[in-house]
């Protein structure tokens, strides 16, 4: 069956209009964003009996997880985005949402407003625009701005960042506040505002469950996804000889590192040679000395790069090397149809498949690197425990109530964090000092963010069954679940080396002498490129394993034969070893019930609440 688009499966009178929360679940490459800007614009829509209804353009605040997204949105052709809120790297700079309330420009929209000056209709910013609104302009005696009343939707796009990025950041805990608030005032009649929650990623949400009044609309299996046609599986050394190939041959490729510092490596070291065609773009200025002139000249290259994507939705002519961090892994089209190869350092399934997602076209290749260092964000096993406990909570809100008292501001009374430093910075203090508290502007207490011990425990729980799955010889049926019609395999020589050795060699599942297998482990190590002790702990990554065969009847290799014959006429004794694959790879029969599995995975209703 032919896969359609997102706007080709949702009918807004039946799927959206009745509820007050929407979550959509669609592939990377569905046409979420043509989706929202339909809602922008307005649009004529086929009724079950046949009718055409004209739906007005309804006031949309598109919330996104990145600026790259924003910048998106503002370059569209013909977009019904008007003036953008623009998020900087640190935070250093947000433009206040409150200016685009004031502001005024002509808008015609087919004659159902007419050419008059009105305020500022449909806008996107980040997750830190919210929380920089909040901290700056929020008042809960100002009604006339509070987001639920100056628009009629508001769009989370890549809500699965607002757990997943919560392991390092605040703003996810207000775009999710923000949620909630929406869905109470609705819930008491005070606004028809709605909130639809958007992703290709709802792994990550699977602890949580519809709110009352809810509708889920699960369109991964309908609508049309960006997956690569093939997902291969190699180490850091071989990830580099392809790379060096592949550019020698004047293909153009992406590298998506964990890590700043590997990105400037490869760019400075690694392939110094293709400088000239090579952009970088990452977030962290932190590694850079901005006094050095390579520096600088980096930073202006990144910049340019980033503003040209942004701008093109693509990568510049001249540009074959596109080095990266996980700041794109979101938010950003690349619609080159000559990028068929991309290289990805991360072993979580949700960043994996919205990397893979940023070439609309569609990779032919998707290189995984299984030996690159993961990020981390250590947490101590008491640090949410200590977090939880209600007194901590209430010791802080104490203090809180204390503070405001001291600042004059009555029990109950409306009051603004802005005016008052020393609140700001206690709030800020505690925050930093209990990174699981974040303080509630809509409730005026500190609360438990609990997604950021969520997001740690995901990211963490996908590092260790990537491990895991290395050791068992069972990753290629774990990356087949995160990329269901896609062919999964290992790129690995030295896979391909050692498993025709052992197919010449017929060794498998018989019974071998020690003498035969220490010659095997000879083989193994030039193969490797490094010695070893332990023949199970290097040969897992690699699917097989040893093990004692006692009972046994005796195979010895040829060669081997009559040096042990004499061994056992001498009386010398001797052990058995069976050498055996641990995990066949999946067959084409697997892989349907593979895709089933992941496929059952999803069904289950998933919200933020």
């Amino acid at each position: 069956m032919e896969k359609k688009y997102l706007s080709d499966c949702i009918r807004y009178t039946t799927d959206i209009a009745p509820y007050p929360f929407i979550q959509i679940y669609s592939g990377v490459g569905s046409g979420k964003n043509t989706f929202v800007d339909a809602l922008a614009k307005g649009y004529e829509e086929s009724q079950p009996d046949g009718r055409m209804e004209t739906l007005e353009p309804k006031r949309v605040l598109c919330i996104t997880s990145r600026r790259a997204k924003v910048d998106e949105l503002k370059n569209a052709e013909d977009a019904a985005y008007g003036a953008q809120v623009l998020e900087y790297e640190h935070l250093d700079y947000v433009e206040d949402l409150d200016s685009y309330f004031t502001s005024k420009r002509e808008l015609s929209c087919d004659g159902i407003w007419g050419t008059i000056p009105i305020y500022q209709r449909s806008i996107a910013c980040t997750n830190a625009a919210i929380e920089r609104y909040l901290e700056k302009h929020y008042r809960a005696d100002k009604a006339e701005d509070f987001l639920w009343n100056r628009f009629d939707i508001i769009v989370v796009d890549e809500a699965h960042a607002v757990v997943a990025d919560a392991s390092y950041q605040t703003a996810p805990y207000y775009v999710h506040s923000l949620i909630n608030k929406t869905l109470k005032m609705n819930a008491a009649g005070k606004t028809n505002c709605k909130v639809i929650v958007m992703t290709g990623s709802p792994q990550i949400l699977a602890d949580f469950r519809l709110p009352k009044n809810g509708h889920a609309i699960d369109l991964m299996d309908r609508c049309m996804r960006v997956e690569p046609k093939h997902v291969l599986l190699a180490d850091k050394a071989e990830v580099m000889e392809d790379m060096q190939q592949r550019l020698a041959a004047g293909e153009k490729v992406i590298y998506f590192a964990n890590r700043v510092s590997t990105v400037l490596n490869l760019y400075r070291n690694a392939f110094q040679e293709y400088k000239n065609e090579a952009a970088v773009s990452f977030s962290s200025d932190d590694e850079l000395d901005k006094q050095e002139k390579e520096n600088r000249e980096i930073l202006k290259k990144r910049d340019e790069i980033q503003a040209y994507i942004a701008e093109n939705q693509k990568l510049p002519d001249d540009i074959r090397l596109f080095l990266t961090t996980s700041k794109n892994k979101e938010g950003i089209n690349i619609k080159n149809a000559d990028i068929k190869t991309m290289y990805i350092e991360t072993h979580s399934q949700i960043d994996a498949i919205q990397m893979a997602g940023r070439v609309r076209a569609g990779l032919d290749q998707l290189y995984i690197v299984t030996d690159a260092v993961q990020n981390s964000a250590p947490e101590s096993p008491f640090e949410y425990e200590l977090s939880g406990r209600a007194d901590l909570k209430a010791s802080l809100n104490a203090l809180l109530a204390q503070k405001k008292e001291d600042a004059g501001i009555a029990e109950g009374a409306p009051w603004s964090v802005q005016e008052h430093e020393e609140i700001r910075s206690y709030i800020a203090y505690i925050q930093k000092k209990f990174p699981h508290f974040c303080y509630d502007y809509f409730a005026d207490t500190f609360c438990l963010y609990s997604d950021r011990h969520s997001s740690r425990r995901y990211y963490a729980e996908q590092n260790a069954a990537f491990v895991r799955a290395k050791e068992e010889g069972s990753l290629l049926s774990l990356v087949g679940k995160w990329f269901p019609q896609a062919d999964i395999a290992f790129a690995n020589k030295k896979q391909q080396r050692i498993d025709a050795y052992f197919h010449a060699q017929d060794v498998l599942n018989v019974p071998l002498e020690k003498s035969a297998v220490q010659e095997i482990k000879a083989y193994l190590e030039t193969v490797i490129g490094q010695p070893f002790r332990s023949f199970n702990h290097f040969m897992r990554p690699y699917g097989y394993a040893i093990r004692k065969a006692s009972g046994n009847k005796l195979r010895q290799t040829d060669h081997h034969k009559d040096r042990d014959r004499q061994n056992v006429k001498g009386g010398e004794s001797f052990s058995r070893f069976l050498l055996y694959r641990k995990n066949l790879p999946p067959t084409a029969a697997n892989t349907s019930c593979r895709r089933q599995t992941c496929s059952a995975v999803r069904a289950a209703p998933v919200l933020l609440a």
